[in-house]
């Protein structure tokens, strides 16, 4: 599995625009993220993850991220779940939104399990 990280310089108007990654959105540790916009390609595993990976003092549980407005293409056969979601984490505070989910290898299952239910989003039908 590929991972795609990006460092926000705090001058910078952002840190990406416009990716298409073939790995999940990995939404570790956040509070306020928004992952939007993007193409993900055929991903392994998962199309998203919502973790906590730093329980020391100081850091807060990773919560109100926002996914919207991004293509998603995948093989339901590759996924072990849509979303993977690890403990601790306040997965009921993020949101998705707008989103354009496709099972190439079945079109008719392309609507995700999600933590929480999508506003808005589009299934079934090829976003390339």
């Amino acid at each position: 599995m590929r991972a795609v990280c990006l460092f926000l310089i705090l001058s910078a108007p952002l840190a990406a625009e416009e990716l298409t990654v073939s790995s999940p959105a990995e939404l570790v540790g956040v509070d306020g993220v928004e992952f939007s916009g993007n193409t993900i390609l055929f991903p392994e595993r998962w199309t998203c993850r919502i973790l906590q990976e730093t329980t020391e003092p100081g850091f807060v549980t990773c919560r109100n991220g926002r996914v919207t407005g991004n293509r998603i293409v995948f093989r339901r056969g590759q996924l072990r779940s849509d979303v993977n979601v690890g403990g601790g984490t306040a997965a009921e505070t993020f949101g998705f939104e707008g989103n354009r989910w496709f099972a190439a290898d079945r079109p008719a299952a392309s609507r995700p399990q999600l933590p929480m239910a999508e506003q808005g989003g589009i299934y079934g039908q090829d976003p390339r």
